[in-house]
């Protein structure tokens, strides 16, 4: 089980296209590495998914701007460019 602390990065959860979760996650992983060595590059830590959860990604970053930022641009992730949604501290995940 993994317990998360104040200081640690939120996960947010992020709604794209059913069926294009692992083309958004590899959208969103060649951006980061486009975007790493400018002046504005995207800060988040992770980007997953859950098998059998379709239509959500998970996004680990300290702030919605961020998520935001990373999210841009990406076609099938449209339907998460308006609402993200943190799934807060006080939950633990097991890994």
């Amino acid at each position: 089980m993994l317990l998360l602390y104040s200081r640690d990065p939120n996960l947010w959860v992020v709604r794209c296209r059913m069926g294009e979760e692992k083309d958004a996650i590899l959208a969103v992983m060649r951006k980061f590495v486009a975007y790493q060595h400018t002046e504005d590059p995207l800060k988040i830590k992770s980007v997953t998914y859950k098998d059998g959860l379709k239509g959500i990604l998970y996004i680990e970053a300290f702030k919605q701007t961020h998520v935001k930022h990373a999210i841009e641009g990406i076609s099938s992730l449209k339907l998460g460019a308006y609402k993200q949604q943190v799934t807060g501290h006080s939950a633990s995940f097991k890994v």
